[in-house]
């Protein structure tokens, strides 16, 4: 019997058919710069045999892997930065199959070239064509190395050799803060076009940088060396021109004064950082806003017209139209050689003074104005009428009877400057019986000098200092409450501000053989605040260890050292093992004006400016840290504290290494109480300093003795331990 099939059709033949893939790029044709996507279109429904992981990829990192459909897929590919090269993208064989699970037998690749080098702009960016814009095209655009900075010079744009641009290298050998002054003057003055603070504190640097988050520090001052305002910026690019913002508004160190001009500038690259390898940096167009101080422009080589500056109602004339001070003289015979002559310029008599080339010090560069003695310790200011057309700075010194210090008045070339000089800026001399100023130039040139006069109300800041005598055997506080006094304006250091009050602003002691206030016995402090009695302490096993091969120190005052930073310093030199010093220490301390008590409760910190010997302070490899103690006034019969009064201390961590500039600040808050004399206890001892403080003390103890860094070239190895403690105030700020 047969059957025959019944339903019809054929069978169907099985898939033996091996699925292909097709690579495609994104950038076909063209040499990609970024980012690449490839796409993968199959022949076939190839479902989810294809993964990431079966394709191969060279010169460049695989991303996102999508699948888009059962026949195609994706893959991002990011080229290496900044370089030039070729992705290769490929599939072998046998690494997906189709629904019939037939595997690919052809292989497939592609190659995609790519370049992803940035083009960098150079450090031009062609807007600095007009002061007091400066770029270093000019050939009176100079720079001025400084601490041991390796070189400062103009060279050829890194990445545009037709521009030029400013190179600084620092090199293993230099300071951490070495750095270099740019001017456009000369290298005497150091001085540029005065920075316009007044209209906008930004200033902008074009910045050239081997590596991200470098710190750039940028200083302006009134002067070389004179003191001004700090501000530091993090590079934010490698082998990349980039513009760097310096908000002064917001300085990191120092204060503005509106009543200063800002002619002084300088750079300090990978600042307080030391180098393996000498270490280029690259810097063009300095920009600022341009000054809006008014000058009265007269005349080229010599002045044409007279100031117009009225003298006011309440001046003590020394030099104008009115009047002249009981016995005025122009010139003094101080042995000076520089050329003297008064002046009628447009129907107005001036001084007129021709200094000679020799810098300060020589007899061609000082010229002196004096008169009978007079009174000034309830003006406020000092004002001086100047001109002049080759001289950028003036140093003038305000002098009574064996005392003086100096302050540096930048001066507009060509212009009657109108100046008028904060009497805070004298603390030195006697404001009570004031016989002279001295005008002194770093430089050859020619002055005119008018209308010389003091003027204006006193503030807490201005003619007086705190009153009293020295009284060496004070205890801390026996003077009662004494009022602190308080800046009206910025001080002549960059270290204190408008509203800060003054513990202490320089120190004297008696004279010593090489004719210095720099005793011991009989020191105060000096000053804007005075008469408080200052000193140093330690233990005795210190000084009686054979291992002490040197002790010293000395107080350094403003008036043997005009424009230095004023201080207290005491130093060891000791041999090891540093383990015998373990509980060692020593310190210095200052006491309030008049050996009184002053209330600084109303302050947020205290600001003070402490350094030391080189190789204790300025080497990255060691960072002492000290104690502040604050002490109220001494108790009768208290011996639980070192003053004998409540005391209450801080640490902090001595470690900006920038020498007699390092500026700490420690807030009022959180301190921890040593011990209470009197009524105190340990819950008021705190507010009870604060509000009746009588001693400042800053000590070093034996665990932060300098074992670390020797003294370069000692037979025996030597070890220096020390401490300077300069100015010191109360700030909000």
């Amino acid at each position: 019997m047969m059957l025959s099939a019944c339903g019809g059709g054929e069978a169907t033949s099985p898939d033996t058919v091996a699925p292909t893939v097709t690579v495609t790029s994104s950038a076909a044709g063209t040499t990609a710069t970024g980012a690449v996507t490839f796409t993968f279109a199959f022949s076939e429904d190839v479902g989810t045999s294809f993964t990431a992981e079966d394709i191969v990829v060279n010169g460049g990192a695989a991303g996102a892997f999508t699948m888009v459909s059962n026949t195609q897929y994706t893959l991002v590919v990011t080229p290496s930065v900044g370089a030039t090269g070729t992705l290769a993208v490929s599939v072998s064989a046998a690494k997906f199959s189709d629904v019939a699970n037939n595997a690919n037998v052809v292989a497939a690749a592609v190659d995609q070239a790519y370049n992803t080098v940035v083009a960098s702009a150079g450090g031009s960016t062609s807007t600095c064509t007009a002061a007091p814009c400066i770029g270093f095209e000019a050939a009176n655009v100079g720079l001025l190395a400084f601490e041991g900075l390796g070189s400062a010079e103009v060279v050829a744009d890194p990445v545009d050799p037709t521009n030029k641009v400013a190179r600084l290298v620092k090199v293993p050998s230099g300071q951490p803060w070495a750095g270099a002054t740019i001017y456009t003057s000369n290298a005497t003055t150091q001085a540029v076009d005065a920075v316009g603070f007044a209209t906008s504190k930004v200033i902008t640097l074009r910045v050239y940088s081997p590596a991200v988050g470098e710190k750039i520090m940028l200083k302006v001052e009134t002067g070389p060396q004179e003191g001004g305002m700090e501000k530091e910026v993090l590079t934010t690019k490698a082998n990349e021109w980039e513009t760097l913002s310096f908000d002064f508004g917001a300085p990191t160190a120092g204060t503005y004064d509106a009543s200063k001009v800002y002619k002084t500038i300088s750079v300090f690259p990978k600042f307080l950082s030391a180098v393996s390898a000498d270490t280029s940096f690259y810097f063009d167009e300095l920009k600022y806003a341009a000054s809006t101080v008014v000058a009265q422009a007269c005349g080229t080589t010599a002045p044409t017209c007279a100031p117009t500056t009225a003298v006011p109602s309440d001046a003590l004339s020394i030099y104008t139209d009115a009047a002249n001070a009981a016995g005025f003289n122009a010139r003094p015979d101080w042995g000076q050689s520089v050329v003297y002559s008064e002046e009628t310029i447009a129907g107005n008599k001036s001084l007129k003074y021709t200094f000679q080339a020799g810098g300060f010090g020589t007899a061609g560069a000082f010229e002196g104005i004096e008169w009978a003695a007079v009174n000034v310790s309830a003006k406020g200011k000092l004002h001086l009428e100047l001109w002049s057309a080759d001289m950028s700075s003036v140093k003038v010194s305000l002098i009574s009877a064996g005392k003086e210090n100096a302050y540096t008045q930048a001066i507009t070339q060509g212009s009657w400057n109108s100046v008028d000089i904060d009497l805070s800026n004298f603390p030195v001399a006697d404001k009570t019986a004031i016989i002279q100023i001295k005008l002194e130039s770093a430089t050859a040139g020619t002055l005119y000098v008018d209308n010389i006069h003091f003027w204006g109300a006193a503030g807490a800041a201005g003619g007086g200092a705190v009153g009293g005598t020295p009284n060496p055997d004070a205890a801390p506080g026996s003077a009662g409450a004494v009022t602190i006094p308080v800046l009206t304006a910025a001080d002549s250091m960059g270290f204190a501000g408008a509203g800060d009050a003054v513990f202490a602003a320089d120190y004297i002691g008696p004279i010593d053989s090489n004719g210095n206030h720099a005793l011991w016995t009989g020191a105060t402090s000096n000053g804007l605040a005075s008469n408080g009695n200052i000193g140093y302490f330690q233990d005795a096993a210190l000084s009686a260890s054979v291992q002490k091969l040197e002790e010293n120190g000395w107080v350094a005052s403003v008036l043997d050292n005009p424009g230095g930073v004023p201080s207290l310093f005491r130093y060891f030199i000791l041999t090891e093992p540093g383990s015998a010093f373990a509980s060692s220490y020593m310190g210095l301390f200052v006491n309030a004006p008049n050996n009184g008590t002053v209330n600084v409760s109303s302050y947020g910190s205290i600001k003070f400016r402490a350094w030391g010997p080189a190789e204790m302070y300025q080497q990255n490899n060691f960072n002492p840290t000290l104690e502040m103690t604050l002490a109220g006034a001494r108790v009768a019969g208290c011996t639980t504290t070192g003053s004998g009064g409540t005391e209450i201390k801080k640490s902090f961590v001595a470690d900006q290494k920038i020498g007699a500039a390092s500026t700490y600040k420690l807030p009022l808050a959180a301190w921890t109480v040593v011990g209470v004399c009197g009524t105190d206890t340990a819950q008021t001892a705190v507010a009870s300093v604060l509000g009746a403080l009588a001693r400042v003390v800053v000590t070093v103890p034996g665990s932060s003795f300098n074992f670390t860094n020797a003294n370069a070239g000692s037979t025996p190895v030597t070890y220096a331990t020390g401490v300077n403690l300069g100015p010191i105030a109360f700030t909000n700020q």
